[in-house]
């Protein structure tokens, strides 16, 4: 019985932290983005002309800088292409964010993985993502990412 009330605690524990745990949701410039990283963490926002924009989300063991941009003279799709064929040092692989198809590249500073992500939004807009966070809460960000344009 003991076992049982203690597997109880345990079920409504888990089920109270996923209800508490809430999205993020920011405005910058033409874009709103939502996700949810399930950390204590803080949100600077970065403007500069108009359409480039940079949202940091910074957590007491990493940070994640989302970069939105439009790419100068290429597509968005090409000018990802063109950035893929500069970075061939890095491991890289292919990966659904948002339902688009990116990049996913790592590497190790120290003993710490930085992740940079590259997707295209649409034909006019870029994404950069770049995460120092641990792989499962960077994985909770690329999850849950969602990103719009305000036409």
């Amino acid at each position: 019985m003991k076992t049982f009330a203690i597997g109880l605690v345990l079920v409504l524990f888990a089920i109270s932290y996923n209800v508490m745990a809430k999205s993020d949701y920011v405005q910058a410039g033409q874009f709103n983005i939502s996700l949810d990283i399930n950390k204590i963490h803080e949100i600077d926002i970065e403007e500069s002309n108009g359409m480039n924009q940079s949202i940091i989300y910074k957590t007491f063991d990493g940070h994640a800088d989302i970069r939105i941009y439009k790419p100068d003279a290429m597509s968005a799709p090409d000018r990802l292409k063109y950035l893929i064929s500069f970075n061939k040092n890095f491991s890289s692989d292919t990966i659904v964010v948002d339902e688009k198809k990116g990049v996913i590249y790592f590497q190790f500073e120290g003993s710490h993985p930085e992740y940079t992500i590259l997707y295209a939004l649409d034909n006019t807009s870029a994404v950069s993502i770049s995460s120092t966070m641990p792989f499962l809460d960077t994985a909770r960000l690329l999850e849950t990412i969602h990103i719009t344009k305000n036409d």
